[in-house]
Parts: structure tokens; sequence; C-alpha cells
């Protein structure tokens, strides 16, 4: 037997999950210079990390 669940749960789930995510991504080339120039590292090195870091993400997503 299964079990009903909202639909309007599942979109809005769905909606603040996508919001979040961009406010993480797009924040990030905000925050980044500022990251960079506190510890002393190139942008090129701080923007490769967060590539890296989605490459290992998308890889090992479900």
């Amino acid at each position: 037997m299964s079990e009903w669940v909202p639909t309007a749960a599942i979109v809005a789930l769905g909606v603040t999950q996508n919001i979040g995510y961009g406010a993480l991504y797009y924040s990030f080339s905000i925050v980044a210079p500022d990251m960079a120039a506190q510890f002393a590292w190139s942008t090129e090195w701080i923007f490769g990390a967060l590539s890296i870091a989605l490459l290992i993400g998308g890889l090992t997503a479900p």
C-alpha cells in the first residue's frame, strides 16, 4: 500500500531547494575575491576548487 504525498509539498520542496542552491552557487562569485585576499590565494585556485567540488558532486550524485 502506497502513501499519498501532497503534490504541493513536493513542488514547494523542489522550488526551495533550487532557490537555496542558486543562492549558494551565485553568492560564491561575490565571496571568492575576499576569500582569495584573506588566504593569499589566486582567484583562479578558488574557482578551480569550486569547479572540482561541483564535478565531484555531480559524479557522486544518484
